[in-house]
């Protein structure tokens, strides 16, 4: 660019960086922008993609690590407009820009380390998706767009986070880029899909930053500021300048032109060195080789005869072949520099072929601006800026785009200039040429329209004379003139390459980026989200969060369902899973505390599951009910209807008890470790643990029962005194929903005891001493000797011993069981029934448990005690207080026996009585 071109934008930079922490430019943050991870995961990335192709020359030390992004998104500008050379603008006070931020609730998230314990996990239990080499280097752009967010502090920061993501994904395409050509890419083309869609992605990022930069500057703008300029006198160049200021909608057009000739400018040194040419400044040499030549031997030449610009179309005559395969790639090359905003390049091109006229002839769409009027003007004469017939040479520019006498290169090229659509389109055959060609018509047809009806314009004596000129009403027959007819034109184009590539995602999202419909990109989004690319899944909960954090108003529930599709794909992805908590945070309270207890219960480590509850209290997710809800979704994986099981099995007696613990049991069981971590959540365990015994012992599943008791520590219910404490004085006692919990535990853990000791009473009962065999007589006249008399002696004193010692031993069993028993039927104020204290929410599945278990388990313990009793010697007797304790009313433990089931108990009561007598 030379030393005449600036823009209007240049000015509004001005304005940004005096006036603004929020609008300034990137490269300045770039240089003190710090990414300590950054050179770590390329080089190991470039060392992933060496190791893929068994390269013997280390990429690493081929590539070095630059800052590699050149576009710089607050350094948009009109140089390619026609506003070029305009530095008028003064600067306005702007507020700074104030933007209600969910990042200000991120300020403590700082960048959680993998978990130490990572790679030992059990990788059967996770789906890890098959990726070539280069997907899995690309897999480091999760890991640098969270580091991206965690260093986003506040709104203030996120358009530095917006210019990392750009960055990042720039990092990314020129590695693939380094790749495309070794061997394993050859063979799979997937890895150039890849690369388009990062690249697509990084373009996308770059309109981002660009469009909503302007848009919360124009909101920020102090409307009372706005100046009463008709009355004063300006050259074209200031009238558009403060045109551009004050129309949104052409502003964000020439954006949307900038950033579109920016991405055409990203390959445009490989398009520019096609163009060549062998001698030094001389045009069509070969024609003009051939002319001399044919001169100096009389003959009549077979092409043109002249030499000067217009002879081909003039005189209707060819060039040489060669000089025509030039001239066509010379206005193919031309034509790619006006497409990348390179002017001054293309008429570089044309100095160098010789083709000063042609280079000249660019010049002409310049607006006209004497700043020796200007009210700071010095008595020094300055030098005229732009084109003071420019009318003129628009209307010849655009006579010449409509001759199909020339090249439709080269009518493209002049339509560029002066706004000819259809010239144009002739020569455009993406979907982003032909939004190119839109915007600059558009622009065109805003401007001149704009310049037309201002009547206080500086004229030069040149336009006063030409005043009579006008522009062909063809010109103003286009009607591009808003952002929704391009899109309609481009959806309705004939080319069907065009409407095929606008329907692809990444267009569709610019397109509504462009016109502000997020609504419309999140409904379409959702599409997607059925066979969506992990890339494209990360790039909008990225865009989401963005919007969100500028206050943008769009449709949350969807917005929050692709948010809740990008946690699950973090969840699935074995390499992503340390970031879960991060992004959980973003979701709504519900959908955080369903999605990150999804996650959690699939963690079986103790130590991940440790770790993954930090990188939750750093995200500041809710441990407490997130762990409440892991344990109840682990519990509620084939919980039996405790109902069913009582009416279906009751006290049978061939139900098997017992049961082996199976790997679903002892899932249920390893989860009451979740709620141990911490001590404000004990009540919690005690409360789940209830829930999970109560569920075993309708399986009748003890040991299973027994284990998930072991898991609660022995301090817990001093524990929950002592948190109780620290919340309320010590006077007040503990709430109803509390105290019935402790009261569930210790009737579970005295029902178990009595298990406990029925069992051991059960295994002494049956290890009984045996006698052993008289001895036999050994002499031959069938006696026994002495010793074998002493021996035999000795054996049953031993066996007496034994005998006498087991049945105390029985005894003590039996009075174990009895006593535990009996504690367990005169509970303080009834087994497994809550206090009198009326709760505010009742459980009615849990009350309904409770009686179930009640109705099952104390009728059993009473046939267990009568059988010991009966069993155990001089213990019948006892039997007539069971049943005192049974038909008292304090209690009341009759109405908890059926019909049969009492008159069973009595029999056997009578039984052992009539034994006594």
């Amino acid at each position: 660019m030379d030393q005449h071109e600036g823009s209007f934008l240049d000015g509004k930079r001005k304005m940004f960086s005096s006036n603004s922490s929020i609008v300034h430019s990137p490269s300045l943050v770039r240089e003190s922008y710090r990414r300590p991870n950054r050179t770590g995961a390329i080089l190991k990335s470039m060392q992933l993609i060496d190791d893929a192709v068994a390269n013997t020359t280390p990429m690493v030390s081929t590539i070095t690590k630059t800052h590699t992004n050149q576009y710089d998104t607050s350094k948009l500008n009109f140089s390619k407009s026609l506003l070029t050379g305009y530095t008028g603008i003064e600067d306005h006070n702007m507020s700074r820009l104030s933007m209600p931020s969910d990042f200000g609730a991120m300020e403590s998230l700082m960048e959680p380390k993998t978990p130490a314990a990572f790679a030992r996990r059990d990788k059967s239990s996770r789906f890890e998706p098959e990726r070539n080499p280069c997907e899995t280097v690309t897999t480091s752009l999760f890991n640098e767009f969270k580091q991206n967010l965690c260093e986003c502090e506040s709104s203030l920061d996120v358009f530095s986070m917006v210019d990392a993501m750009e960055e990042s994904c720039t990092e990314h395409v020129q590695l693939l880029s380094k790749s495309a050509a070794s061997q394993f890419t050859d063979r799979d083309d997937s890895v150039m899909d890849l690369r388009q869609m990062l690249t697509s992605e990084k373009q996308t990022w770059r309109l981002v930053s660009s469009l909503f930069r302007d848009r919360l500057a124009e909101a920020d703008k102090d409307e009372d500021m706005t100046v009463d300029l008709k009355n004063q006198v300006m050259s074209e160049k200031e009238a558009v300048g403060r045109f551009f200021d004050q129309n949104t909608d052409v502003r964000q057009a020439q954006i949307v032109i900038d950033w579109l000739e920016q991405n055409a400018s990203d390959d445009f040194e490989g398009v520019v060195e096609q163009s060549r040419h062998y001698t030094g400044r001389v045009c069509w040499e070969n024609t003009l080789h051939t002319l001399k030549k044919h001169t100096e031997q009389g003959i009549e030449p077979n092409c043109v005869s002249e030499m000067d610009p217009d002879a081909p179309t003039r005189t209707r005559s060819p060039l040489i072949d060669l000089d025509v395969e030039d001239e066509n790639l010379l206005l193919k090359c031309a034509f790619s520099c006006i497409r990348a905003g390179k002017i001054d390049r293309a008429q570089e091109l044309c100095l160098a072929h010789g083709q000063a006229w042609r280079a000249a002839s660019l010049e002409g769409w310049r607006l006209f601006h004497d700043p020796n009027y200007a009210e700071n003007a010095t008595d020094t004469l300055t030098s005229l800026e732009g084109n003071p017939n420019r009318k003129l040479w628009k209307i010849a520019a655009w006579h010449m785009s409509k001759n199909n006498a020339y090249n439709e290169i080269e009518r493209a090229i002049y339509g560029a200039l002066c706004g000819n659509l259809k010239a144009m389109l002739d020569v455009c055959t993406s979907w982003e040429d032909c939004l190119w060609a839109h915007f600059k018509t558009m622009v065109e047809l805003n401007v001149e329209q704009h310049i037309q009806n201002s009547p206080n314009l500086q004229l030069p004596w040149q336009q006063v004379v030409g005043g009579a000129l006008s522009i062909p009403e063809e010109y103003w027959m286009q009607r591009v003139t808003q952002h929704e007819q391009i899109f309609e034109k481009m959806e309705g184009s004939y080319n069907q390459t065009v409407q095929d590539e606008g329907k692809m995602p990444y267009h569709f999202i610019q397109k509504c980026l462009i016109l502000g419909n997020v609504d419309a990109l999140l409904e379409e989004a959702l599409e997607w989200l059925t066979d969506i690319h992990p890339h494209l899944l990360r790039f909008l909960a990225h865009l989401i969060l963005f919007l969100k954090s500028i206050g943008i108003a769009f449709n949350v529930e969807h917005a929050d369902t692709i948010l809740k599709a990008f946690v699950s794909f973090l969840i699935q992805d074995e390499s992503t899973s340390h970031m879960v908590a991060m992004y959980t945070a973003f979701l709504p309270k519900d959908e955080q505390l369903s999605s990150y207890a999804e996650f959690l219960s699939t963690v079986e480590d103790p130590q991940l599951r440790h770790e993954f509850l930090q990188l939750a209290e750093e995200a500041g997710l809710d441990i407490p009910s997130i762990t409440k809800k892991v344990v109840e979704q682990i519990r509620a994986e084939g919980e039996p209807d405790l109902v069913d099981i009582s009416v279906l099995h009751g006290h049978d007696e061939k139900m098997p008890i017992d049961l082996h613990i199976s790997a679903s049991d002892r899932k249920k069981i390893d989860a009451i470790d979740w709620l141990v971590f911490d001590r404000s959540q004990r009540c919690e365990a005690l409360k789940q643990s209830n829930a999970v015994v109560r569920m075993f012992l309708a399986g009748r599943k003890l040991s299973a029962a027994k284990e998930v008791l072991l898991k609660i520590p022995s301090d817990s219910i001093d524990v929950v005194y002592t948190e109780w404490g620290h919340k309320a004085d010590s006077s007040v006692p503990l709430p109803p929903d509390k105290d019935n919990t402790i009261k569930e535990h210790l009737c579970l853990q005295a029902y178990l005891e009595t298990q406990q000791a029925f069992s051991d009473w059960f295994k002494h009962y049956h290890n009984k001493p045996s006698a052993s065999n008289p001895a036999e007589p050994t002499s031959m006249y069938n006696s026994v000797s002495i010793s074998e008399l002493v021996a035999e002696e000795l054996r049953q004193k031993k066996f007496d011993d034994d005998v006498i010692m087991w049945k105390d031993r029985l005894e003590q069993f039996c009075d174990s069981v009895a006593k535990k028993i009996y504690n367990v039927l005169l509970f303080p104020q009834g087994w497994l029934a809550d206090n009198a204290e009326q709760l505010e929410d009742k459980d009615e599945s849990r009350e309904q448990q409770l009686a179930t278990l009640r109705e099952q388990c104390i009728p059993s313990l009473c046939d267990l005690l009568i059988t010991v009793l009966t069993s155990t010697e001089n213990h019948n007797s006892e039997c007539a207080k069971l049943a005192d304790v049974i038909a008292s009313e304090d209690h009341k433990l009759y109405k908890l026996f059926s019909d049969s089931e009492g008159r069973k108990l009595l029999n056997r009561i009578q039984d052992a009585m009539i034994d006594t007598l």
